[in-house]
């Protein structure tokens, strides 16, 4: 949205290094899904009568594990030439797909919870992987293992992202 509006551009010319605006991006939007996991773990801590510190607690620990590496497989999105009214469609086709694929494959077949390919091209996958670690299904090893194989990954193709960001606004 900031590229097509010429935000971009005009930051990228303040700062010093693009970095540093992807870097405060991040922060402002881990600072916003925090605010949205508390009142939500609150509203269902309620309405299910759960444990609200305990339901809190795994969900700040999911999203400890997974910020990171989910944004560094979503920042390709900062490559792609499309307009800012595009973006929002390709996303809510893209989730929905992701939705339906994902439920098929743990639903379907009998995947080793940690099948690395899965897990690095697959967010909802990857949360639900980790999830199971932290209640206890998945041995601390394995998941530990493709964990860090996730986290080069994902850092890897954030960085190539990072290096072929589009700052100028797409036209037509």
């Amino acid at each position: 949205m900031l590229r097509e509006q010429g935000y971009l551009k005009q930051y990228s010319s303040l700062l010093s290094n693009n970095s540093v605006f992807i870097i405060s991006k991040m922060i402002i939007n881990l600072f916003i899904i925090f605010i949205t996991l508390l009142c939500t773990s609150i509203f269902c801590a309620v309405l299910f009568r759960m444990n609200p510190f305990g339901l809190i607690f795994k969900l700040l620990e999911v999203l400890v594990l997974t910020y990171i590496p989910l944004v560094g497989i979503c920042l390709p999105l900062i490559c792609i030439k499309l307009k800012q009214k595009s973006i929002p469609v390709i996303l809510n086709l893209a989730t929905i797909a992701l939705l339906v694929i994902s439920s098929l494959i743990i639903n379907t077949f009998t995947v080793k919870i940690t099948d690395v390919l899965l897990n690095t091209f697959d967010p909802i996958y990857f949360l639900n992987d980790t999830f199971q670690f932290l209640i206890g299904n998945v041995p601390a090893l394995d998941f530990f293992f493709t964990f860090a194989i996730v986290y080069i990954m994902s850092m890897l193709i954030g960085f190539v992202s990072y290096k072929k960001m589009l700052i100028l606004p797409v036209e037509g």
